[in-house]
């Protein structure tokens, strides 16, 4: 998928990654990245506040636009390539 990168606030990007209220307590988001099916881009979003690791944090996410999935998470994966593996 074509990927775009966008750098946004702390607080903004909690709330475009569904971090923000309760989940807030349990669980922060440094980045996140939003796939489109219909569009078949990749948008990746990470916070501007954090310089010291963006560039992980922009790795990590654009591993899941190329259909990388968290371990024991396998529905991004079974989405673009098919549960059968």
């Amino acid at each position: 998928f074509p990927v775009t990168i966008d750098e946004v606030g702390y607080w903004e990007m909690q709330t475009i990654c569904g971090t923000s209220g309760i989940a807030f307590l349990f669980v922060q988001s440094f980045g996140c990245a939003w796939i489109n099916f219909e569009t078949n881009t990749c948008s990746i979003y990470y916070a501007a506040d954090d310089k010291d690791s963006a560039q992980a944090v922009i790795e990590h996410e654009e591993m899941h636009c190329r259909g990388y999935d968290h371990i024991g998470q396998p529905m991004l994966f079974d989405k673009i390539f098919g549960s059968g593996r």
